[in-house]
């Protein structure tokens, strides 16, 4: 049922965000690393990323991270933090070259009351937001590093991926550290889970980008149901 649920993950609301929001305003660019927005207080304004990749993550005071999201053309970020008109939880930081739109309050909320369908839009994105937050929570719950990581390359190929003869290759140079990161582990855990998955046949390598041999929803739910599911006890 898990993999069931990411199999028809939806983000056709891209292309929709984007035909409303491409042509406001003049876009800002960003190169890799460089942070979205620095100023980490109250906002009133989001942003629109038109091209590229950013992704978002928490730090702690240590400097240590933990990405949340790899966002892509035509996602929406900023939107809790405008709407409750509060402090930021997370970064936003350019992952590739990229540019965004960036749109205040007033705009934002006129457009949805002048646009009713981009209301349905916004709400699709917003639930895969959640969904794939759940993903992660379930697979650090229940998984271990191995199989996280092959979860993560899962939904990365399904989000950012692209068929090739060998599989779907997601679309992304990911470093072992980027991984790490993404899963809160080291990189050489990581490093660990890669060569086990490769000899596996999950996945490999290609102009330095990951592709996953073969995506089998139905046969990964089987899977991850006779290895992980545990009887809960009743009192």
């Amino acid at each position: 049922m898990y993999y069931r649920c990411l199999e028809k993950i939806q983000t056709g609301y891209r292309k929709k965000i984007i035909e409303v929001f491409e042509n406001l305003a003049e876009p800002l660019h960003f190169e890799p690393g460089e942070l979205i927005d620095s100023d980490f207080g109250a906002k009133d304004f989001a942003y629109v990323l038109l091209d590229g990749y950013v992704k978002q993550y928490f730090v702690d005071i240590h400097g240590r991270e933990k990405i949340l999201f790899l966002l892509a053309r035509g996602d929406l970020f900023g939107e809790v933090t405008m709407l409750q008109y509060s402090q930021d939880m997370v970064v936003s930081e350019a992952f590739t070259h990229c540019s965004v739109l960036k749109l205040d309050r007033e705009h934002f909320l006129n457009l949805v009351d002048e646009k009713p369908a981009l209301s349905r839009q916004l709400l699709t994105m917003e639930s895969t937001k959640i969904r794939l937050l759940l993903f992660q929570i379930y697979d650090s719950a229940f998984y271990s590093v191995t199989d996280q990581l092959n979860s993560l390359l899962i939904r990365l190929a399904v989000l950012h991926g692209r068929p090739i003869s060998e599989g779907t290759l997601i679309d992304l140079e990911l470093t072992h550290e980027d991984l790490a990161v993404m899963l809160g582990s080291t990189r050489s855990t990581i490093t660990r889970a890669l060569k086990q998955l490769k000899e596996r046949g999950i996945l490999g390598i290609k102009n330095r980008k990951i592709f996953i041999t073969q995506i089998d929803f139905e046969g990964l739910d089987n899977y991850y149901k006779k290895n992980t599911h545990k009887k809960i006890p009743r009192d």
